[in-house]
């Protein structure tokens, strides 16, 4: 029996399970065993950088089943850097056409709603969440190159553009209807 006040702490708890397997001499076992176990802490994070090369969706998947057996329970998405812009707005579907690589490697790309949803739904099932970040008023270089009317400026967001506010507004909300 697996229990815990919350599914993110039996998901945590099956994660003990599963490292309590044992080999012996080809067959698999669980020990007899009662385990009373928390995280070290309410924190535990780590962060994926998805805007300066591109990471494939069945990559983040191997990283979120990392985070589930290490208990790491937010797993942050750079979504948007000075290279690239990863997320499809469907607001400001321009984002992102103009995005670049880091150091000659693989140019990001623009990933899909349904992705993203089912990232989400896939590490909400294992307790893992997703946290997306989306960078202001600097490393906006793609979003500026994209869209420079509304987020250009001298290598950061010009921050007296009124209109650019609003528009961030609507990213935000675009963004919180993925990754709840």
């Amino acid at each position: 029996v697996v229990e815990g006040w919350d599914y993110r702490a039996v998901c945590e708890g099956t994660a003990t399970l599963l490292q309590a397997i044992a080999d012996k001499g080809g067959r698999f076992e669980i020990p007899k065993m009662k385990v009373k176990d928390w995280p070290h802490a309410d924190f535990t994070g780590t962060m994926v950088d998805v805007s300066r090369q591109q990471i494939p969706i069945d990559s983040l998947k191997a990283v979120i089943e990392t985070c589930r057996l290490w208990k790491i329970r937010y797993c942050q998405l750079d979504l948007s850097s000075d290279e690239a812009f990863t997320y499809p707005s469907t607001a400001f579907p321009k984002l992102g056409t103009k995005n670049e690589a880091m150091h000659n490697g693989v140019v990001p790309r623009v990933y899909t709603l349904p992705e993203l949803r089912e990232l989400v739904a896939f590490a909400d099932a294992r307790g893992v969440t997703l946290v997306p970040e989306l960078n202001t008023p600097g490393h906006t270089e793609a979003m500026g190159r994209s869209m420079p009317e509304l987020f250009g400026g001298p290598k950061i967001m010009d921050m007296t553009n009124d209109a650019m506010y609003q528009s961030l507004g609507t990213l935000v909300g675009e963004m919180c209807d993925v990754f709840k």
